[in-house]
């Protein structure tokens, strides 16, 4: 874990870290922004850019999941 601001880009939060990768690891799914931001209680922006700096670390790895109308839903493992 993480506990530490130190090696995050500016705005960025060691236990905040900590809480979206510890929820994302125990969940079953893959799970949307919106999903980990209700989850974690904070808003769909600030989890998305968490969840786009552990993508670009190669720490989770992204999914699209197509919908039969709309934009696809990103999901995260």
């Amino acid at each position: 874990m993480t506990k530490t601001n130190d090696h995050l880009p500016k705005n960025m939060h060691g236990l905040t870290l900590d809480s979206i990768v510890s929820l994302l690891s125990d969940a079953s799914e893959a799970l949307s922004a919106d999903e980990v931001a209700n989850e974690v209680g904070i808003s769909r922006v600030t989890a998305r850019r968490y969840l786009d700096y552990l993508v670009m670390e190669g720490k989770l790895q992204m999914l699209l999941e197509y919908m039969p109308v709309g934009r696809p839903i990103h999901r995260l493992k």
